[in-house]
C-alpha cells in the first residue's frame, strides 16, 4: 500500500479506510472504540479535537487488512 506518509498519521488512516472500503463504524467495531475516536483519529493535526491514534491500534487495523484484504463490506 502507498501511504502518503510514514507510519500512523491521520493521512494514512483515512487511506487505508477508503483503500479497503473501511467504513469508520466498521473501524470503531473491529479496535473496540467509539465512532467518535475514528472520528478524532482521522481529523487533522490542526484540528482540535485530533486525539493521536494508539500505535496499538494501528498495528491491529494494519494487521486485520493484511489477514482479510478483500473482506466484502
Amino acid at each position: 500500500m502507498n501511504f502518503p506518509d510514514i507510519g500512523y498519521t491521520p493521512a494514512n488512516l483515512r487511506y487505508l479506510l477508503e483503500a479497503q472500503g473501511i467504513h469508520r463504524k466498521e473501524a470503531a467495531e473491529m479496535l473496540g472504540v467509539s465512532i467518535r475516536t475514528i472520528h478524532y483519529w482521522c481529523s487533522p493535526l490542526t484540528d482540535p479535537h485530533h486525539r493521536d491514534m494508539p500505535a496499538r491500534a494501528w498495528a491491529s487495523l494494519i494487521d486485520f487488512t493484511r489477514t482479510f484484504p478483500n473482506l466484502p463490506r
